[in-house]
């Protein structure tokens, strides 16, 4: 049986993911038990899956990937990190064209933007209908994604630009750090371990919040900073669970862009690197779709704890209205 979805508003992609939910006390909802739902509906559906992920979560996951290691690549040609001093007849290193790093890095974002648009709109669709027990084709997904690409669209470049403003913020604290303070005084455990941290937690509520105001673009039919503010106020105490969602699913994932990075800048020929990439690409793009239909699932427990509390709210009004008009007569 699945967890189902209740109809929020007329004229929406259909039903969204709540009324068998209704049947199950929401807040007993842990991750493992959204992670498993997912599992379940991703292989009850194993033809609808497979279409999905090899036509449009495929293509998406390898733009990340493009994306992450372009970057790492990036970040860390030009990054004023101490080098070992050159032997005197070495030539001195040159320089990428700029422009050309500019031209590749927007083709890049946009080409991930635009898939990721694609995968959020048809894996959260998808979900919507399937739990519902509804039959549904790959047609049928192609056909509804048309209309969902513009509040998608506009809900994702918000996103974007908090991506661009966490990394502008990374990567000008760490110049500074370079620059006006001495790291080598620092162990070397300590210092990758703060990095990590910071630069995880930041990732933690970036994508968080984003796959929230997603969920609610496509169950809601809210854009723009609208659904960003509907999800915060979704999360309140669950935040804990969207902790245990990111370090199960997209912290492995991220952590395959990074080795996909180290793996590219490495030493090995170029056929290693190419197998070494495959291999990686494969489990990402797995835990993408993974990912992205959990957060359907943790959206919908988020909403129905919401609307359980908005209920409790509502009766102890009418209850202390009740005692109060009690007492006047």
């Amino acid at each position: 049986m699945g967890l189902g979805f209740k109809h929020r508003v007329s004229g929406g992609l259909g039903p969204s993911p709540a009324h068998r939910f209704q049947q199950i006390n929401v807040e007993s909802l842990g991750p493992f038990d959204l992670i498993l739902k997912s599992i379940s509906l991703i292989q009850d559906n194993a033809v609808l899956s497979a279409w999905i992920q090899l036509t449009i979560v495929l293509p998406a996951a390898i733009a990340m990937l493009l994306n992450h290691g372009f970057f790492y690549a990036i970040i860390h040609k030009f990054m004023p990190y101490p080098r070992p001093p050159s032997p005197p007849d070495e030539l001195p290193e040159t320089r990428p064209d700029i422009r050309m790093l500019i031209f590749i890095g927007i083709v890049l974002v946009v080409l991930g933007f635009v898939l990721t648009v694609n995968l959020v709109s048809a894996v959260f669709y998808v979900v919507s209908v399937v739990d519902q027990g509804e039959s549904i084709t790959f047609k049928d997904v192609l056909r509804a994604l048309p209309g969902q690409w513009r509040r998608v669209a506009v809900t994702g470049f918000w996103g974007e630009l908090f991506f661009a403003g966490m990394a502008l913020v990374l990567i000008l604290s760490q110049i500074l750090i370079m620059m006006f303070f001495d790291v080598s005084r620092v162990p070397l455990l300590i210092l990758i371990i703060v990095t990590f941290s910071v630069v995880r937690s930041f990732l933690f509520f970036i994508v968080t919040t984003l796959q929230m105001a997603y969920a609610v673009t496509v169950f809601e039919k809210l854009d723009g900073l609208a659904a960003y503010i509907r999800g915060w106020k979704l999360l309140k105490s669950r935040w804990w669970i969207a902790l245990w969602i990111f370090v199960l699913l997209d912290l492995p994932k991220t952590m395959l862009g990074d080795a996909l990075s180290a793996i590219v800048k490495s030493q090995q020929c170029l056929h290693m690197k190419v197998l070494f990439a495959v291999l990686l690409v494969i489990p990402t793009s797995m835990l993408t779709q993974l990912c992205s239909t959990c957060y359907a699932f943790f959206y919908t427990s988020c909403d129905l704890c919401s609307d359980e509390e908005s209920q409790h709210t509502n009766d102890q009004f009418q209850i202390g209205l009740g005692y109060r008009r009690i007492e006047a007569s």
